[in-house]
């Protein structure tokens, strides 16, 4: 599994690979590429996806997606860095016709920044 997605990782982005994936495909994915890096800057990573939604299908191409939610996740390890209590939502969920990727970070202040990927 860490070969394959690292693998899928290292493809050209500009081939034109849409494909068929779960949420739950997306997540590990993410857990295994930014396992290392969360574990460096002690930061909990959550990851939250709804049971009705864990098998729905999506189409597209995973790698960049997970390449975006890796990067998103990356930037918010870096804006924690004075912060003791690191903690890293990222939730899967439905809306409408769309997927939608939150990633949610909460600080020790109580503030909460969300990005969505549709």
């Amino acid at each position: 599994n860490i070969i394959t997605t690292v693998k899928g990782q290292a493809i050209e982005s500009n081939i034109d690979r849409r494909e068929t994936f779960t949420p739950i495909e997306v997540a590990c994915a993410v857990e295994i590429l930014m396992k290392h890096e969360l574990k460096a800057n002690h930061v909990t990573l959550n990851i939250n996806i709804p049971e009705s939604y864990k098998g729905i299908n999506i189409k597209g191409q995973m790698n960049n997606l997970v390449q975006v939610i890796n990067n998103l996740i990356q930037n918010s390890i870096y804006s924690y860095q004075d912060i003791e209590d690191k903690i890293i939502n990222l939730t899967i969920q439905k809306a409408e016709r769309d997927t939608v990727f939150v990633i949610n970070t909460k600080s020790e202040i109580k503030e909460f920044s969300t990005i969505s990927l549709i």
